[in-house]
C-alpha cells in the first residue's frame, strides 16, 4: 500500500491554494498542512467568517510566519454563493494553481437550496 505523508508534499513555492471546507476536519489539516510548504497563498473558502478566522488563528498560532491564509466566503449550497467567490477571487488573483475541493455534509434533515436543489 502507498502511503501519502506530510514529508511527501513539495516546495509549493509561489503556488496559489483554495481549500474548501477549510475551517475543520481534513480540510483544516489539509491548509495546515500546506501552508507550512511555502505556498504563496491559501485561500480557506467556508460557509462562516468566524469559523474560519478562528482555524486561521489556530494554524497561525502554530507557526507566527504563516500570513498567507485568507477567508474565501463560499456556501456551496448557494450558487450565488459559489459566483461571488468565483468573483472575488479573481479580483484577487490571475491564476489558481491548486483546488482542494473537500467540503460536504452527511447526516443532515432533508432540505432544498435557495435555488431548490437537494442538499
Amino acid at each position: 500500500m502507498v502511503e501519502f505523508r506530510v514529508q511527501d508534499i513539495p516546495d509549493l513555492d509561489g503556488q496559489i491554494i483554495i481549500v474548501t471546507g477549510g475551517n475543520a476536519g481534513l480540510g483544516y489539516e489539509s491548509v495546515k498542512q500546506l501552508s507550512a510548504h511555502n505556498p504563496a497563498r491559501i485561500y480557506l473558502a467556508a460557509r462562516s467568517k468566524e469559523k474560519a478566522d478562528k482555524a486561521i488563528q489556530e494554524i497561525q498560532a502554530t507557526n507566527s510566519k504563516l500570513d498567507n491564509i485568507k477567508f474565501l466566503e463560499l456556501d456551496l449550497a448557494s450558487l450565488e454563493s459559489v459566483k461571488a467567490a468565483a468573483a472575488d477571487f479573481l479580483r484577487l488573483e490571475t491564476r489558481l494553481d491548486i483546488l482542494m475541493n473537500n467540503a460536504g455534509i452527511m447526516m443532515t434533515a432533508e432540505g432544498l437550496t435557495a435555488e431548490g436543489h437537494e442538499i
